[in-house]
């Protein structure tokens, strides 16, 4: 009996060792290797000349040592690199800037820093409004994941239009252009790597930081590292533009959306209440309860449905709005113009945002019949 029990323990804790040691050696083998890291690093991006690996490395190695927290935070970048990459496509500007929130804020929208800053992009209040967001009672258009990525981007379109440089335009949205400016005069050049050292620390730190955060998002398969997705109901989401006011109460009664999820996908808003805009709010909910939510949002804001502009001879259609999408593209599509998309879409602005659904209307090919031979 005690042999068996024996036996029985001894084959167990072979079981045991088989499972651990290869994923214990996976983990070593593929977590840290200098070598790798720096070649990587030093052959990775597009728009930062200046060789920062050395630095960079380090703020690498720590993505590694917290394995369960870059996970998640990995997972996070399926549910907002798309809106980034969607307006850098519209914008023509560098797809690496999608990385820049990880390094702000950890694609977290509700942070906020001891300075105030806030949202994913890191806007201070008096910068927020330099840009356009607003930020009053009812909401902080910082943590909405839409309007904050536009204000960002624009602000570094405008950043590299005075600097010429990504390096220079990275600084100054960390610290500000009027200490870049400062830092360069003391330097008395606009060599970068010169200008460096007369920079706040935080802003030396900040590219090696930024180059880290692109590393570990495009090289974490290398190192054992699996991204902790979100759930369903936070991975596949549809938006609209609404412009009356509405209630989060009753939207998640209307849907059958938890109030919690509601509040997490559209984080901008203050008190479970949406204010009415001229301008539009984004409001986003989870796939499956979109029909549901198009079918209360159109009877408040008046819009008209789709099949009102039905004709004869065209085909009627849904687009899901994707990287590269505009108005002009899709209306020479579908032999239309961009305004008559606008009006069979009940839209105010041609402005477009990734995962929209838009209706189209394209014209049925004429077929000639030759009629008979004489």
């Amino acid at each position: 009996m005690m042999k068996q029990l024996w036996t029985q323990l001894t084959q167990g804790i072979l079981l045991a060792l088989c499972l651990i040691l290869p994923a214990a050696h996976l983990q070593a083998s593929n977590a840290i290797d200098d070598a790798s890291i720096t070649a990587r690093l030093k052959n990775m991006s597009q728009i930062i000349s200046t060789d920062f690996s050395t630095r960079a490395k380090g703020y690498v190695k720590g993505y590694l040592y917290h394995r369960d927290d870059t996970e998640k935070l990995l997972g996070k970048t399926a549910q907002y690199f798309p809106i980034f990459e969607f307006f850098l496509d519209n914008y023509n500007l560098p797809e690496e800037l999608k990385y820049l929130p990880i390094i702000e804020s950890r694609l977290r929208p509700f942070v906020y820093s001891t300075a105030g800053a806030g949202g994913m992009w890191q806007f201070t209040t008096p910068t927020a409004r330099h840009v356009g967001l607003k930020v009053n009672r009812y909401l902080d258009e910082r943590r909405d994941p839409h309007k904050s990525t536009k204000a960002a981007l624009k602000y570094l379109a405008y950043l590299y239009e005075q600097f010429d440089s990504w390096e220079f335009a990275l600084a100054a949205y960390n610290c500000g252009e009027g200490r870049v400016r400062k830092a360069m005069a003391r330097a008395g050049s606009r060599e970068f790597k010169k200008v460096l050292p007369y920079l706040p620390k935080e802003t030396q730190l900040y590219i090696p930081k930024f180059l880290a955060g692109q590393y570990i998002c495009r090289y974490y398969m290398e190192h054992g590292l699996m991204p902790q997705l979100p759930t369903a109901d936070f991975l596949h989401t549809q938006t609209v533009m609404v412009y009356k006011s509405y209630s989060m109460f009753k939207i998640s009664n209307v849907t059958g959306v938890a109030l919690k999820t509601l509040k997490v996908l559209n984080p901008a808003y203050y008190d479970n209440y949406i204010p009415a805009s001229q301008t539009g709010n984004y409001l986003t909910v989870p796939q499956r309860s979109f029909a549901l939510l198009i079918e209360y949002v159109s009877e408040r804001e008046g819009w008209k449905p789709f099949s009102n502009h039905q004709k004869s001879g065209y085909y009627a259609t849904k687009w899901v709005v994707g990287k590269g999408d505009t108005l002009d593209k899709l209306a020479a599509l579908c032999g239309a113009t961009k305004y008559q998309i606008m009006k069979w879409n009940n839209l105010r602005t041609s402005e477009l945002y990734n995962g929209q659904i838009l209706h189209l209307y394209y014209a049925v090919p004429s077929v000639h019949t030759p009629g008979p031979k004489a």
